[in-house]
């Protein structure tokens, strides 16, 4: 593996993205980067319920929770894109997809997308456009937020 650092940080927000309500995960995190603070911080523990952060800090206890031991590695917020074409996806021809491929089609290479998104750290985007494929980019954010596919959550406009 060349990057098992990347994967285990995307696991860990792919886990505390769309884990089931009230099923609670701990994750130790050797260094968490607090951007809210501008710091670092050494050794401290994330609870999260759902697909919801509950609580931060050193020593956090749960009986029912899943632990991810994340102790020898850091931990960052997840990442937003503010503008996204989840409809658009390149496939390095000189015509427009809206004339060559379906609707239906786009939208499978749409939920594709979200998912290379995802796992690529961002947590939040927002599709700025949905490139003629028919509210393709608002099914997609529907299916993710009804726990059909994985993906980023989607604020369409």
């Amino acid at each position: 593996m060349k990057h098992p650092k990347l994967l285990i940080l995307l696991s860990t927000l792919l886990i505390s993205t769309f884990t089931v309500q009230g099923q609670q995960i701990l994750i130790r995190a050797g260094r968490l980067i607090d951007t809210n603070q501008k710091i670092v911080k050494k050794n401290v523990d994330i609870l999260v319920d759902g697909n919801r952060i509950i609580k931060v800090g050193k020593n956090l206890k749960s009986a029912s929770a899943s632990i991810i031991d994340l102790s020898n590695r850091t931990v960052l917020p997840g990442l937003i894109d503010a503008h996204t074409h989840i409809c658009l996806t390149p496939d390095y021809s000189s015509k427009p997809p809206v004339l060559y491929k379906t609707n239906t089609y786009r939208t499978m290479e749409a939920f594709k997308a979200a998912k290379q998104i995802l796992m690529s750290g961002f947590t939040t985007i927002r599709d700025v456009d949905n490139e003629g494929a028919d509210m393709a980019d608002i099914a997609v954010r529907d299916a993710i937020n009804e726990g059909m596919f994985f993906g980023p959550r989607i604020f369409v406009s």
